[in-house]
């Protein structure tokens, strides 16, 4: 797997969510069934082949993603991947949740430096 610093964005709209950010289809991303993540990270390291490898996959489930608060590992959530659409400069992941902490994840801090993404892959 990868881990990657994202920015999370409370925006739930379908859209490119701007360089290093990444937000979900629902405020509560443990109901999400979409993220939209920018090709490139905080560091503006593009991941767009590395995405493009999860969407090789021919399993149902092509992988995995979790994202948790850089400041505190424990508060997390674990998504499968069931599809990735490259929308050019971003993608939009579809996926479910399938492990929360049980706290409120939707209360990290937003739009600041506080999000890691591990992805893997299938």
């Amino acid at each position: 797997g990868a881990t990657f610093d994202y920015t999370f964005d409370t925006s739930t709209s379908a859209a490119d969510p701007g360089t290093g950010k990444i937000r979900f289809n629902n405020a509560d991303v443990t109901l999400a069934s979409a993220m939209y993540i920018d090709a490139s990270n905080d560091a503006a390291t593009n991941i767009q082949s590395f995405l493009n490898t999860i969407d090789d996959s021919t399993s149902t489930i092509k992988g995995h993603f979790r994202i948790s608060n850089r400041l505190d590992a424990s508060d997390f959530a674990l998504f499968t991947i069931s599809a990735l659409t490259d929308n050019t400069g971003w993608f939009t992941v579809n996926c479910a949740c399938a492990v929360n902490d049980n706290r409120d994840i939707t209360s990290m801090p937003k739009n600041v430096n506080n999000l890691f993404i591990l992805f893997l892959c299938q």
